[in-house]
This record gives C-alpha cells, sequence and structure tokens, in this order.
C-alpha cells in the first residue's frame, strides 16, 4: 500500500479530523504521516511518500512545490479545512478561479455548489473533484460524537458551574490587529492579492480596521452583559488565528467585573466542545454560528457595527440579527428566560445546513479517506532518485523537526509562550497526534457499546 503526508494548519481546529482521516487510512492499509502545515515538501522528501494531503495551495510555494512533487511521481490532494465562505463571493476562490489547480490530483469539496462551481470554471475534470462534505462537523454525529466533553469535564477544568446556563461568545477577527502596524498591513496586503481577494472583495483594505472596530463594539457590549449578569457562564472562544494575548486580558477584566458569574476561556479546546456546553452562542458570519445550529441552539449575530460588510444573508436567516447593544442584551435575556427560537428560524436552518456542508451524516471523512484510498491505489508509486538538494532537503526536515519540532517550536513561540501575533499553542506536535490516534483507536474497541455509552479516552 502508498504511504500518505497529511498536513495540519490550526491545531485548536483541525488535529482532530485530520488524524481520523489518517487512521482511516491506516485501516485501509496504507502507511500515514503528519507535519506541520508548511512542511510538505521536506516531509515529501523525508518520508518518501505517494501522496501527500494539504489544506489548500493558494500560496506561491506550493504552487512551486506542486509540479515539483508531481514530477517524483507523488499525488497532490487537497482537503479543505475551510470549505465554504460566508461571504459568497470568496467561494470563487475555494473552487479555483484565481490559482492554478492543474498539478492536483484530487480534491474534495465541502458541498456540491462548490464542485459545480469548479466544474464550470474547468479548475479540474470531474473525476478530480469529489463533494464529499465537511470534516468537522463528523464530531457532531456518531460515532465521533461519543468523544464531545460533557458539562461536567468541561467545569472540572475551566471552573463552570455545571448546572447554570452557558453563553458562549465566539470571536472571528483575526484580521483586528493588522490596521495598527503599517508592517503587518503590508503583510496583509501582500497575502490577500496573492490569494486573489482583491478580485472579489473590492473592500478588503478595509477589513482590518472594520474587524478592529466590531470587535470593540462587541466586547463594549460584552461588558455591559456582565455587570448585571447573575448564575451564568460566560464562555469567551477566540478563533484559533486570533490574538489570544489580547483575549486573555480581557477574559480577566470581566471575571472581576462578573462575581456572580463564571467566566472561561477555552482558548485550548476544540469547538464542538466548546459548543457541547453552550445554552446560547454570540458570534459574528461564522461557521461556529452553522454549528450551533447542528445542536439547535440559539444563535445570535452580531451586526453593531453600521460599516460591517462581512456578512451572508444565507446565514442571517437562522440567526437573531442584533444590530446594537440593546437588542443583543434584549435576546440574550429573552432566552436565558426560557424564550423560544422563532418558526421562521428553525425551518430555515436544516436546508442550509445541507447545502453548505453535506448530508451531515458523520461520514464525510470516511467518504474522503474512500476517495483517496481509490486514487493513490490506482497508481504507481512515487519515485524517489538520489538528489544533494533532496538530501539537504530531508535533513533541514529532520533538524526542523528533532525533538517534535523544539527548533521550530524556539523560534516561533521564544520564551514568552505565545507568537508575534499573540497565538498560544497554534502548531501541532506530534505527541499531539498520538493523543488522537489513542482516542480513536479507544472508540474502536468501544464501538460495540450500547449508543451513547461514554468513551474511556486517554488524556489529552
Amino acid at each position: 500500500m502508498s504511504r500518505i503526508l497529511i498536513s495540519i494548519d490550526h491545531k485548536w481546529r483541525d488535529l482532530p479530523d485530520r488524524v481520523f482521516l489518517g487512521h482511516l487510512l491506516e485501516q485501509r492499509g496504507h502507511t500515514v504521516f503528519f507535519t506541520r502545515n508548511g512542511f510538505e515538501r521536506g516531509g515529501a522528501l523525508r518520508h518518501r511518500v505517494d501522496a501527500v494531503v494539504y489544506n489548500h495551495v493558494y500560496s506561491e510555494v506550493r504552487q512551486r512545490d506542486l509540479p515539483f512533487l508531481r514530477s517524483l511521481g507523488v499525488l497532490n490532494i487537497v482537503v479543505p479545512t475551510e470549505g465554504m465562505a460566508m461571504v459568497a463571493q470568496i467561494r470563487k476562490i475555494i473552487a479555483g478561479g484565481f490559482h492554478s489547480f492543474e498539478n492536483v490530483d484530487l480534491m474534495t469539496m465541502w458541498n456540491d455548489e462548490l464542485r459545480t462551481m469548479a466544474l464550470e470554471m474547468k479548475t479540474l475534470p470531474p473525476d478530480r473533484v469529489l463533494a464529499t462534505g465537511a470534516p468537522r462537523f463528523d464530531f457532531y454525529s456518531p460515532p465521533l460524537n461519543r468523544l464531545l466533553v460533557t458539562r461536567e469535564q468541561f467545569a472540572a477544568k475551566y471552573g463552570t458551574n455545571s448546572s447554570w446556563p452557558t453563553v458562549t461568545i465566539a470571536t472571528n477577527f483575526t484580521q483586528a490587529d493588522v490596521a495598527a502596524s503599517p508592517q503587518r498591513m503590508q503583510a496583509y496586503l501582500t497575502d490577500y492579492l496573492r490569494m486573489g481577494l482583491d478580485k472579489v472583495l473590492p473592500h478588503f483594505k478595509e477589513l482590518p480596521q472594520m474587524e478592529s472596530d466590531t470587535r470593540e463594539f462587541l466586547l463594549k457590549a460584552i461588558d455591559t452583559f456582565v455587570r448585571e449578569a447573575k448564575g451564568i457562564n460566560i464562555v469567551l472562544r477566540p478563533h484559533p488565528g486570533e490574538n489570544h494575548v489580547f483575549y486573555s486580558d480581557f477574559a480577566r477584566r470581566v471575571a472581576e467585573r462578573a462575581p456572580n458569574c463564571r467566566v472561561a476561556l477555552p482558548i485550548r479546546e476544540y469547538f464542538w466542545d466548546v459548543i457541547a456546553v453552550t445554552d446560547i452562542l454570540v458570534q459574528r458570519s461564522c461557521v461556529t454560528g452553522y454549528e450551533a445550529w447542528q445542536r439547535g441552539l440559539p444563535t445570535l449575530e452580531v451586526r453593531i457595527n453600521p460599516k460591517e460588510w462581512y456578512i451572508s444573508e444565507d446565514h442571517d436567516a437562522g440567526c437573531d440579527v442584533v444590530r446594537d447593544e440593546a437588542g443583543m442584551l434584549e435576546r440574550i435575556r429573552h432566552y436565558l428566560a426560557g424564550g423560544a427560537i422563532p418558526a421562521a428560524q428553525v425551518e430555515a436552518r436544516t436546508p442550509r445546513l445541507h447545502r453548505q456542508f453535506g448530508p451531515l451524516d458523520g461520514k464525510a471523512i470516511q467518504r474522503t479517506a474512500d476517495a483517496i484510498h481509490a486514487r493513490v491505489s490506482a497508481g504507481p508509486p512515487a519515485c524517489f532518485p538520489f538528489s544533494v538538494r533532496h538530501a539537504w532537503s530531508r535533513l533541514k526536515y529532520g533538524l526542523r523537526t528533532a525533538g517534535d519540532f523544539a527548533l521550530s517550536d524556539l523560534k516561533i513561540y521564544g520564551v514568552r509562550g505565545h507568537d508575534k501575533f499573540g497565538h498560544f499553542d497554534r502548531f501541532i506536535h506530534f505527541a499531539d497526534v498520538e493523543v488522537w490516534r489513542a482516542k480513536f483507536q479507544s472508540l474502536d474497541r468501544y464501538a460495540a457499546t450500547p449508543e451513547g455509552a461514554p468513551v474511556r479516552q486517554p488524556s489529552a
């Protein structure tokens, strides 16, 4: 069988579904290796793999790596970790409208709409692009939902009260700090131009300032809410790509102002575990809103900034759209008092969930594994003739990953414990992979237990 390398982007978003994909491929007889996002070329040469699984191929580096690896017989496979776009115009980028996919041997899509778009743009031929569903949504269905934490487990870890209602604020202002730094603003503009965002989002230059303003509006509303709240868990869950140092400081201030509440900041937690203990979700144009729908939760769409343009009318249909602080607080009070979700919202959710994320049957990762298995099994193995350059690349990769990425971590985090953008623990380690491998093996062993029975898990 084949040797396959899977690269992983955000540890606290992408690690579990990538490891489960590898687990299923191993069950099909393949040997699977894992590496960090951006380490694919060195990892492919080091392990002499037959296929590499990426999350995207938009960057210039990957556009150079694809033909190089393909020349060795390595298959390039794309399994998106962000496979839908809240803003409709960005879907053209996901479908390959502004980048070459000619060296991609297989690409999976979250939904039929994006696959159809890719075919219409002739991004890939029909046999090389498949709609398999959204991998991360598998964790809301059997058997993977047996791995979700309970309220009691969450409370023991974060000091919340498992008998109190929980209001979760899920933020996604990943560019909010860019506007204050000319250097970061220039890097942002360069990156977005390379991705082709200027072709579909005419206001993309204004995004950092807009996100900064929206974040300020939202956090001010939260500050008002916590001063009156009693007997409530308040969970602040930043996006994995946000400035976590900023939110750590904010969470401390909130806790001081809310003596009658419990405040938690679960940065090192997967969102499905956060949403599993949530009663009301407050968010802004994010996949987290759809995840709350999946669990039938009241979902507030924050539209407090009058200049906000990062919106989706399709997403709005299943949410309470709140346009000012008073409206946001009124909706939270309504649901805390036991108020029902409007019938029109409930009716709007299911068709939109299936259109964006596929059948939601808990089998998206299995379909992805089947597609990869079929593709790699059909072709000859890759060939790695000796080359001094290849040998040097393998050596560099070995040094960068030695000691479970010790030198790489020192370069990224230094002695501060966070990177220059305020991220904690953003990237995966081989030890993290083994933790999740053990969880999935445990799930296999207890697969015959009655539906809903807990699965004993190794600690993370």
